[in-house]
């Protein structure tokens, strides 16, 4: 231990001569330099806390592109086309899914719990119409898309087969617990498609609160998917993090006032 000690003793010492050698030598400068590396600081440690402190909560999937597996898992998806699973190999295909376990809510098919799920749904794409994904969708949209991202619009929407919701995703198969919305991108976009899925499944004595997000694109195209992409995947990570705590908290809480 010593030895190495000695060795990197060196470099230590002119690693230390380099930062002094560099620091305002008067207060003020110090000050200001003090300041703005807390505000870098502060800029970059935040989001990943954040993005860590929602990752404690849920069971995350991070994408997985490109592969028979990432098709695969998507085979319980009624919407996602047939031919993707069975030619995995002309596509790149990303799936992502996160899991928020509710153990105290027991879930039934029953009319009462899908007027729930429609209003977590309701609640989750409210949500969404504030982020910043949500705010690039609303800068391309035109005057009528721009309608489905209102609050009033979205809680008067009743999720069912044909509606649209955030300018782009449009309902292709309702089930009582379960909701499957394309991604309908506006015309010049890249040529991608995808799907977001929300369900609420049974698990042991509770259930669970699941998101999914699909997105897949010809390998011809060269096209790297917004999942593939390090910025967008992360930004995406906490967004679909957050919706499925909110969403988990907002169904037991309304639960309880029913």
């Amino acid at each position: 231990m010593e030895q190495i000690q000695q060795q990197l003793q060196p470099r230590l010492d002119a690693i230390s001569r380099f930062v002094q050698d560099r620091i305002p030598a008067d207060r003020n400068g110090r000050i200001l330099l003090g300041a703005g590396v807390g505000a870098i600081s502060t800029a970059v440690l935040f989001p990943l806390t954040y993005h860590y402190y929602l990752g404690r909560q849920i069971t995350h999937t991070h994408p997985s592109s490109g592969s028979r597996y990432a098709s695969a898992e998507c085979g319980e998806i009624s919407s996602f086309p047939q031919d993707l699973i069975d030619n995995y190999k002309q596509y790149r295909v990303v799936h992502d899914k996160v899991t928020k376990g509710m153990p105290a809510f027991m879930i039934t098919l029953s009319p009462k719990h899908e007027r729930l799920f429609t209003e977590v749904v309701r609640h989750n794409m409210l949500q969404f119409s504030g982020s910043p994904q949500a705010l690039l969708m609303w800068l391309a949209a035109g005057p009528v898309q721009r309608k489905t991202f209102t609050k009033d619009y979205i809680n008067s929407l009743p999720f069912q087969e044909g509606d649209v919701v955030c300018g782009v995703f449009q309902v292709v198969k309702r089930t009582p617990l379960r909701i499957e919305m394309a991604l309908n991108l506006p015309k010049g976009s890249q040529p991608l498609s995808g799907l977001t899925v929300i369900s609420i499944r049974p698990r042991g004595e509770g259930s669970v609160l699941v998101s999914e997000t699909v997105q897949w694109v010809d390998s011809d195209t060269g096209v790297v998917l917004p999942l593939e992409r390090w910025i967008p995947r992360f930004l995406h990570s906490i967004v679909s993090r957050y919706l499925v705590l909110s969403g988990a908290t907002h169904l037991q809480e309304i639960f309880q006032d029913v």
